[in-house]
């Protein structure tokens, strides 16, 4: 088989595979530039050709779950035995690997540089790269060898969305950082306004006189942000509830949403009971006109991919934080709010992968290719900050400064662990 024969079969080959996966979309495109240090090792060649040099690279998906998508790569390398290498070209990639086609430039010792093709298909875990690269020349004396190159790279990874550059898979907080199923309509977490409905405050409102004001206040604040989160909760199983008999799924499974409901009701009110006792008056949800807006019309694809992050993940992560926060905490009526918290969204998290795993029973392939998208897709939390906390405050269920990223990373990492069997099969 000539040059030209081997490199469009070795080509196709390579960038078949990724096509083949491309019916797993959806919208709003999204892209990411890597940069990082590039080493190759050449295979059944002399060392001196070992390369170090840099690597960059951009990726465009068409939407923040697909699973294949387009970009282009650059390599600069110095030779250990003297002389330097570039390559560019484009390249089809996944969150699990791609493959590159492009044109090298090979100065071996310094000599006249010689053009080759480059052909690459990679490998990508986390924040490395590693790729078998073959190199037949074109021009030059080294057009009667094709070279077989192992390349390493660890790289660093930027999302770019609406201009500027951002931190590595920095983490919205639609998902991980609520408390229990958000609201959402339209594509927006929705709470109530604040009242002062002593039915749902449940308290006498007196003053923690053993806090400063600065204690209170903040006390005060994430406990408010608790119940508003808790209380749109209960129209978010609510809404739940009628996607379900929408579906025909089964009747437990349904029932045990209708009883998740009522479990937000109790948080809504004992949260309730903490804000109003830490900001000194009485302190309640208001209306929430989101709770009949519009319910959307899913598939069993589309509630799989919400289930999974705002249940498997965002009410595991509650339940997590909770749970922490209890380990810490010393005030009765906080550890008593904090256990009830913990145990619930324990449960909620277990019935939210009961309802991923019906939606993959009943909804075959499709359900399988949308999880293996939004499984890749997850964002990633930034490391945990353990800034030094106020005693009094972690005694009454304060939550440090990344314990819910952190939270939010250990359960991302058993999301993928769980949803793989599904990512093997799509």
């Amino acid at each position: 088989m000539g040059f030209t024969s081997r490199t469009l079969v070795f080509t196709a080959v390579t960038l078949g595979a990724l096509t083949a996966a491309a019916p797993c979309s959806a919208q709003d495109s999204v892209s990411y530039v890597t940069a990082g240090l590039l080493l190759s090792i050449p295979l059944g060649g002399s060392l001196d050709q070992v390369g170090l040099g840099v690597e960059g690279s951009y990726h465009w998906y068409p939407d923040n779950q697909t699973l294949v998508g387009t970009g282009g790569f650059v390599q600069a390398q110095l030779l250990f035995g003297g002389g330097w290498r570039v390559d560019l070209g484009a390249q089809g990639s996944a969150w699990f690997g791609g493959a590159e086609l492009g044109l090298a430039v090979v100065a071996p010792r310094w000599q006249s540089p010689e053009l080759g093709i480059h052909v690459a298909p990679f490998l990508s875990a986390g924040y490395a790269t590693a790729a078998f690269r073959w190199t037949p020349m074109i021009t030059g004396p080294l057009v009667e060898r094709s070279g077989y190159e192992l390349t390493l790279a660890p790289k660093l990874w930027w999302e770019l969305r609406d201009g500027p550059l951002r931190e590595p898979y920095a983490m919205g907080c639609n998902f991980g950082c609520s408390i229990g199923r958000p609201l959402m309509v339209d594509g927006r977490a929705e709470v109530a306004d604040i009242a002062h409905d002593p039915a749902w405050a449940d308290t006498d409102a007196a003053t923690d006189d053993a806090l400063t004001d600065a204690q209170r206040a903040a006390l005060a604040a994430q406990w408010t942000r608790a119940m508003s989160e808790e209380h749109a909760s209960i129209a978010a199983f609510a809404r739940l509830s009628l996607q379900l008999l929408s579906l025909g799924a089964p009747p437990e499974l349904v029932a045990r949403t209708h009883r998740a409901a009522l479990d937000e009701v109790d948080h809504a009110r004992r949260s309730a009971a903490l804000a109003s006792r830490f900001a000194g008056r009485v302190t309640s949800p208001g209306a929430l006109p989101a709770a009949i807006a519009p319910i959307a019309i899913v598939d069993l694809a589309t509630l799989a991919v919400e289930t999974l992050r705002e249940g498997c993940l965002g009410e595991a992560v509650s339940a997590q934080v909770a749970a922490r926060s209890l380990a810490l905490a010393t005030d009765p009526e906080v550890r008593e709010t904090l256990g009830v918290i913990a145990r619930d969204e324990a449960e909620h998290a277990a019935l939210a992968w009961d309802l991923v795993d019906w939606c993959l029973a009943a909804g075959g392939d499709p359900v399988r290719c949308a999880l293996t998208a939004a499984a890749g897709a997850l964002p990633v939390g930034e490391p945990a900050r353990h800034d030094a906390v106020d005693a009094a405050l972690l005694a009454r269920g304060w939550v440090p400064d990344g314990a819910r990223v952190a939270s939010w990373s250990h359960r991302r990492r058993e999301a993928l662990r769980r949803v793989g069997p599904a990512r093997a099969t799509a």
